[in-house]
């Protein structure tokens, strides 16, 4: 547990470095991400209740299911997550959850099942004049409903699945719409007064330069992979025969870890068929 202000606690789980954030202030108190073992949850769901007051907010930057576990039944917060995520499969989500679940032996009280969502917004949506200074973000790339949640007092903002230092971009969207979201956020993070930058899995970025490092080498990645197939795609190249050729990309001067592979062949899969066939 970290404290980045005086009424803001950063919490990281054991599993994959998940970040999770409770904030308040007199009137107002948010809880972002939540995760991700049962007791890891209930040391946030305690602060987020010692901080609860009037308005009470559970955000989520996104549908994964590690990234909308709750608090709980007996929470009472509005649950808030970018529209798109109304279309989301809740049902597989879950299911998804259970199987990382059981691999792990683990049992989860109540049992996981997809948050009721009371509120969503389609580009952003300022939560200041209800109490808690956060402004959400649409940002797709990752996901369709990937959001980012800027603290417009604290000068923190908490990114989603976007600037790890321990991941390259996982796309599951559209490598456009990441591109585009990542060349978004400087200006976002000028306007803000943003200075530290909470990744959804990994350390905090604690100042605006370390933020840009890992956004310019995610950038390079994506250009990178994109390069590549430009050339290769027009010549007639099929998807095997591409994977193949990609096996030796970098990430920061870096070869990808094998337990990172399969999500940088789902990215070439992905940019792949966008090239052949354009974005969604």
């Amino acid at each position: 547990m970290l404290q980045l202000a005086p009424t803001t606690l950063l919490f990281t789980s054991h599993f994959l470095m998940q970040n999770s954030v409770v904030t308040g202030t007199s009137a107002g108190s948010a809880c972002i991400d939540p995760a991700y073992f049962p007791d890891e949850i209930d040391a946030i769901r305690r602060e987020f209740l010692q901080q609860r007051r009037q308005n009470n907010f559970l955000l989520f930057t996104h549908g994964d299911f590690d990234h909308v576990l709750g608090l709980g039944r007996d929470v009472d917060a509005i649950t808030v997550i970018q529209q798109q995520a109304l279309a989301l499969d809740h049902e597989q989500i879950a299911a998804e959850c259970r199987q990382y679940d059981a691999a792990a032996y683990l049992t989860r009280e109540p049992p996981f099942t997809f948050p009721r969502i009371e509120r969503t917004f389609i580009s952003r949506l300022d939560l200041s004049a209800e109490g808690i200074p956060l402004l959400l973000v649409h940002t797709p790339g990752h996901t369709a409903d990937s959001a980012v949640i800027l603290h417009l007092e604290q000068g923190w903002a908490h990114v989603g699945d976007m600037l790890s230092d321990i991941e390259f971009p996982i796309v599951r969207d559209s490598f456009r719409s990441y591109r585009s979201s990542l060349e978004l956020l400087p200006s976002l993070f000028r306007e803000y007064g943003t200075v530290s930058v909470i990744p959804g899995h990994g350390h905090l970025a604690a100042d605006r330069a370390e933020a840009e490092r890992r956004r310019a080498r995610d950038l390079r990645y994506l250009d990178n992979v994109e390069h590549r197939l430009r050339d290769l795609v027009p010549a007639g190249a099929d998807l095997r025969r591409c994977l193949s050729r990609m096996k030796d990309i970098r990430v920061g001067g870096e070869p990808i870890p094998p337990y990172l592979r399969e999500f940088h062949e789902g990215n070439v899969a992905l940019i792949y068929y966008e090239l052949l066939t354009g974005p969604k």
